[in-house]
């Protein structure tokens, strides 16, 4: 199947692609097209699914893409990851999309799944610094916990640069590392057909 991803962040759209190779290898389904959805994750659910069903129509127009993936931060809101998805994928519904939307939460926001594999930051040692109390944030499983802004000030021995950062992250990173200290970096793998979260993504896969 033929997939169409919309983001809420310029990084997403620059990092993500990243994986889409070693995801194609593990997923009968093919990221086709990524697209900015130019919404605000902390507005409201109506206006963020109209942003989003422009997208995903342009995806499905352009890309031929025959299913739709949202992914936006949770950053501070109170609600389940959960709660927050059906509620988008409610509203994308009654905009009549003409192909289906799935939504996936990134808990708290982009920069936890980044922090989420830490072979890329050991892999980079004139840029990052990784110390135990950093290590000891993300495994096993808590990169969806920890504070990820300021785990990456403190990892990187200048300024962090959101944009060019996450992509040399993203560039030596595995999906599967990232999915054992991640949650909903795994729930994105099961929505987009990764083999080894169908019937799960509550615990880390093999």
């Amino acid at each position: 199947m033929r997939i169409g991803i919309v983001v809420d962040g310029e990084s997403e759209l620059r990092a993500l692609p990243l994986l889409y190779r070693e995801l194609w290898r593990s997923s009968r389904n093919r990221v086709v097209g990524t697209a900015l959805g130019g919404f605000d994750p902390q507005a409201p659910t109506g206006n963020i699914a109209r942003w989003c069903a422009k997208q995903v129509r342009i995806l499905e127009a352009t890309r031929q893409a025959q299913r739709a993936i949202v992914l936006l931060d949770r950053e501070d809101r109170r609600d389940p990851p959960c709660v927050i998805a059906r509620a988008i994928e409610a509203a994308l519904e009654d905009l009549s999309c003409p192909i289906p939307a799935q939504v996936v939460v990134k808990d708290r926001q982009f920069e936890n799944w980044l922090i989420a594999d830490l072979a890329p930051f050991e892999g980079q040692p004139a840029r990052f610094e990784l110390t135990a109390g950093l290590r000891s944030q993300v495994e096993p499983d808590r990169a969806d916990r920890a504070n990820a802004g300021e785990w990456l000030r403190r990892a990187c021995t200048g300024s962090y640069h959101k944009k060019d950062d996450s992509a040399r992250i993203l560039s030596l990173a595995d999906p599967m590392a990232i999915a054992r200290n991640s949650r909903s970096f795994r729930r994105f793998l099961r929505v987009i057909g990764h083999r080894s979260y169908t019937d799960q993504s509550r615990t880390p896969g093999s």
